[in-house]
């Protein structure tokens, strides 16, 4: 009986005392994209991300660890993985810090405009309890809206997204839930970006602008 009331106390430490533990990723450009196109896509293109709903405060439902907080930012991580995926596609990408319009293109001698903006990151975390010990799992949802336009006009315009889940031990003190988390996020990253490049890279009217 003494052994069960001092697993019973240790248990519900992790709801007495609060932290906030932040959730590290190690988000990536995805250079596996299918397309029906051996070669690049020609010419240069400015690339604009709007990555500032990738950031969140995630805490997880239900009772057991609730009161932990994992701040989620990867705003930076997400904008540099869409650009390398991108600059994995066309000839030459320029990162800008706003949308051009198609006189600017023309000055710098660019052939199309793209936009991706994160457009929802959908984070849930749960535990799984256990007699010992205890999981945490997480599920993740990023959905990113993309757009591609040339002096003819608009070229690419779609929506795509991807789902990532991952279940880690919880730790001590509900630590494990960062790092369930950040894979979470990686593979949904991953898969959102598969989908981005094949919508670029398999576009015929991007690739042939004068065609459209």
């Amino acid at each position: 009986m003494k052994r069960a009331k001092i697993f019973a106390i240790t248990a519900m430490l992790p709801l007495l005392s609060s932290c906030a533990y932040q959730v590290a990723s190690n988000i990536k450009p995805n250079f596996a994209t299918y397309t029906a196109f051996d070669e690049k896509i020609r010419g240069s293109a400015a690339v604009y991300v709007d990555a500032s709903r990738a950031r969140s405060d995630v805490k997880v439902t239900g009772l057991a660890c609730s009161a932990h907080k994992f701040p989620v930012d990867v705003e930076s991580d997400v904008t540099s993985a869409v650009v390398g995926t991108l600059g994995n596609l066309i000839e030459n990408v320029q990162k800008v810090d706003a949308p051009l319009t198609r006189q600017q293109m023309a000055e710098r001698g660019l052939n199309a405009m793209i936009i991706v903006k994160v457009e929802d990151m959908d984070i849930d975390l749960f535990v799984i309890p256990g007699f010992w010990s205890a999981d945490m799992r997480s599920e993740a949802e990023l959905v990113l809206g993309v757009k591609a336009d040339t002096k003819q006009g608009r070229q690419v315009g779609a929506t795509v997204s991807g789902r990532g889940k991952a279940t880690t031990n919880a730790g001590g003190a509900c630590e494990g839930g960062a790092t369930a988390i950040g894979q979470a996020l990686e593979e949904a990253t991953k898969e959102a970006l598969a989908e981005l490049a094949e919508k670029v890279s398999n576009s015929e009217r991007l690739r042939n602008p004068r065609a459209s």
